[in-house]
Formats: structure tokens, C-alpha cells, sequence
């Protein structure tokens, strides 16, 4: 890549964890920023000075904490799942839990997510966008269901097979949908309406783009964190310990912005990043290079 970019870390953290712990999730909550980890708490921290308050710490919030969401970025509201088989809403600005709900047979949820307004929360192995759900399975399989049809049979709206077991997807707009393997193979589906016989950009789908890690001089994908029309490839070097941002951008195709990387120096050590959370307070820009600010953890 050439002509990068290269950011250096204004401050690091370990949010007053145990020794040995792992945070798995990060999430922009109001002002300031929401994160779970492996000791099974859920802390609040300041996006500036990572500095967590005594009174914003929920110890044991599941037995095996999984999932963390936030209703909308701009609200201190935020839903987690755990492998204990409950669902908990928090009101972080009264440092409460405010809503619990468990699955009847205890079954672990490893996957959460919530409908845009938190209107709706889904739970299990689906990651839900608008009243489509997309379910990801190891066996590669993507299935689509509209979830204001009961009937699971008729639900069923559609089924990608991306030939690989999935590690991310999720809905890039309301037709596109992005699957990434464990193997690091990175396709765009497009969900088509009974009536539509090929997309109306005449794009040819699904769009391969393959294994990331030599197309990108990486060793491994993070994540693909996405907003509307957009995304940010996050790739990670355990050698370089370096984690790149590329945008992923939608103009005639869907196509990766190389000139637009962000590169993060020293972003980890040796171990492996899990999440990155990106500041979209910045509205209305076209550059992810101009505008960029973010925290990362490991």
C-alpha cells in the first residue's frame, strides 16, 4: 500500500481488568464508550482518557458474558446476552439493569443484536437488520428471514452459500449483505425482491473478493464495522503489530478505498485484536482519512 496514513495511540488502558483478562466487545454508548470482557463485567470508560469510574463498573453481568449492543450511539442504553442464557438491558445513566429475559431451556446466546430505535432485540445465532434477519452457520450457509412472517418455513427468504464457516455478516445496506470466513474469504451478496431479476446497478453478485490476508498484506480480519452505504475493513499483523483501516466503499461497485488506509502503529502486542470501535460522532464525511478518531483495545 502506498501513500498510508500512519496514527499513533494517545492513550492506553487496561480498564482496571485482572490480570490475564480479554475484552471482546467495545461500543459507543452517549459520550462515552461500553466494553465486555472476559471476567464477565460490563464497564463504562471515557473515549479520551480510557478512564473507567468506580460507579460505571457491573461486575458479573452473565455467567460468560457474549454480546454487547448499544440501543443507538446516542443514547446510554446498552443490551448484553451471555452464555447463561439470559438477555439484560442497562441504563447506564442510572447504573442499573432495567429489562432480563431468559430463553425457557437455558440455551447459551452467542450472537445479539438490536433493531435500529431498540424497538426489537434478537437473540441466538442471528444478527438482525430492519425485519430481515441474517442466520450464520459454520457450515458456510447464509439464510435470510423476514421476521414478520411466524411460519419458519415461509420465513425463509433466502440462502447464500459462502463455502466456508462464517466468522462476521452482516447487512452493508438493506439488499447487501457481507460475509467474512474464519478463513479470512470476504464476499458481498445482494438479497433480491421477488420482482427484481438482477440488481438495479446491474452489479454482478455476489462480489469475491477472496482471502483479504495477501490481497491486503495482513494476517487477519478483526472485523468489518459498518455504517450506512460504508464500511471499514480492520486488518490486523500480529508481526507488525499493526492494525489497518480500509475503507470499503460503495460507489459504481462495492470496492476497497486502498488509498484511504489508516494504518494504527502499535494498535497490539502479540495477541490477537478482538474489536475496534470507531468514532462516527464526525457527521456527514467523505474521508475516512480526514476524519478519524477511535479507540482501540486489546
Amino acid at each position: 500500500m502506498d501513500s498510508i496514513l500512519t496514527a499513533r495511540p494517545f492513550a492506553t488502558s487496561s480498564l482496571s481488568l485482572p490480570i490475564n483478562s480479554y475484552i471482546y466487545c467495545i461500543k459507543p454508548v452517549g459520550r462515552n464508550l461500553a466494553a465486555i470482557s472476559s471476567d464477565d463485567s460490563l464497564r463504562v470508560f471515557d473515549p479520551v482518557t480510557l478512564q473507567v469510574s468506580a460507579d460505571r463498573v457491573f461486575e458479573n453481568a452473565h455467567a460468560g458474558v457474549v454480546c454487547l449492543e448499544n440501543v443507538s450511539a446516542d443514547t446510554e442504553s446498552v443490551v448484553t446476552a451471555g452464555r447463561d442464557g439470559y438477555v439484560r438491558c442497562w441504563d447506564l445513566r442510572i447504573g442499573k439493569r432495567t429489562v432480563e429475559l431468559k430463553d425457557e431451556k437455558s440455551t447459551p446466546f452467542l450472537s445479539l443484536a438490536v433493531a435500529p430505535g431498540g424497538t426489537a432485540v434478537a437473540a441466538g445465532t442471528e444478527l438482525t437488520h430492519s425485519q430481515a434477519t441474517v442466520q450464520i452457520c459454520t457450515d458456510g450457509l447464509v439464510n435470510v428471514y423476514d421476521t414478520t412472517i411466524t411460519d419458519e418455513d415461509d420465513s425463509l427468504i433466502e440462502v447464500f452459500n459462502h463455502e466456508a464457516s462464517i466468522h462476521h455478516a452482516g447487512f452493508l445496506t438493506d439488499t447487501d449483505i457481507y460475509a467474512l470466513s474464519h478463513d479470512e474469504q470476504l464476499s458481498i451478496y445482494h438479497l433480491s425482491s421477488p420482482d427484481e431479476e438482477t440488481p438495479l446497478n446491474n452489479e454482478p453478485y455476489p462480489i469475491v473478493f477472496g482471502d483479504m490476508r495477501p490481497r491486503l498484506s495482513c494476517e487477519y480480519i478483526v472485523d468489518i464495522p459498518t455504517s450506512v452505504g460504508s464500511a471499514v475493513v480492520a486488518a490486523g499483523s500480529r508481526t507488525t503489530s499493526t492494525l489497518d483501516l480500509i475503507p470499503l466503499r460503495h460507489t459504481v461497485g462495492w470496492g476497497l478505498d486502498i488509498s484511504g488506509t489508516v494504518r494504527l502503529s502499535k494498535a497490539h502486542g502479540e495477541e490477537t485484536m478482538r474489536t475496534v470501535s470507531i468514532d462516527s460522532q464526525v457527521r456527514g464525511t467523505t474521508s475516512l482519512r480526514a476524519s478519524l478518531s477511535l479507540t482501540l483495545l486489546v
